[in-house]
């Protein structure tokens, strides 16, 4: 393995090196390191091992069901349209994270953020659902 000290993770000492023909690996020569696989999923089980994958893939899947709940049982109004952003958001990041490490941009921030907008948003349908419930029924005319 090379001893330059800029391969700190496995993803790295398994992918590019630097940009010299200097350094073989396996059967192929990379260049232009980025310094991370390319593949999310893949960054993070080299990286984290099976339980840092398995943690982050039921993260995503909870706050996605989430999303689907209220998706599936509100039908209509602010909670929905806030729900289906956030839904819409963490599956195309989802999709992205196969072909691309976005985290390595920073989009772990907004990410954040998107999943705490979809977490109000079923709090918000929950609380609306809770106050239906209730509530009396009145007449609206007399």
């Amino acid at each position: 393995l090379c001893r330059c000290g800029a391969h700190g993770s496995l993803a790295s000492r398994l992918a590019p090196v630097h940009g010299s023909t200097a350094h073989r690996r396996g059967r192929g020569q990379f260049s232009n390191s980025r310094g991370h696989a390319h593949n999310y999923y893949i960054h993070l089980l080299s990286e984290t091992g099976l339980a840092g994958l398995a943690s982050y893939l039921v993260l995503i899947g909870s706050i996605a069901a989430l999303a689907l709940t209220v998706l599936l049982k509100a039908p209509h109004g602010f909670e929905r349209m806030l729900t289906l952003g956030g839904f819409g958001t963490i599956v195309s990041t989802g999709i992205h994270n196969v072909f691309e490490n976005l985290h390595v941009l920073n989009l772990s921030i907004q990410l954040g953020l998107v999943w705490v907008l979809v977490i109000v948003g079923h709090q918000r349908w929950r609380a609306q659902q809770e106050s239906n419930r209730t509530e009396p029924a009145t007449e609206k005319y007399s």
